[in-house]
């Protein structure tokens, strides 16, 4: 978690999902505040990674559209895991 403050505190502002074993409350809610834009617990299902994803994702071209909308499908944007590739449906 310390390395994710390191980089927001730099103004570092990438998207980013935390990936624990960690469930206990307490952790999530340390890794929040450190500066992640989302936590899930394992083990957890691939289609709610891959909706977790789409939404940060979604997030982020909003973002940098400047249209405060969520929205629009960001081109070249994927996430793999397990050999598997997610592509941003929305």
């Amino acid at each position: 978690m310390g390395v994710l403050a390191t980089l927001r505190t730099i103004g570092i502002e990438t998207p980013v999902l935390i990936l624990s074993a960690l469930s206990g409350v307490d952790e999530r809610v340390r890794g929040l505040r450190a500066g992640g834009d989302d936590y899930l617990t394992k083990p957890f299902e691939f289609m709610e990674l891959t909706a977790r994803l789409e939404v940060l994702i979604r997030r982020q071209s909003s973002a940098a559209a400047g249209d405060g909308l969520a929205g629009g499908r960001p081109a070249g944007r994927s996430a793999q895991s397990g050999g598997a590739t997610c592509q941003p449906t929305h």
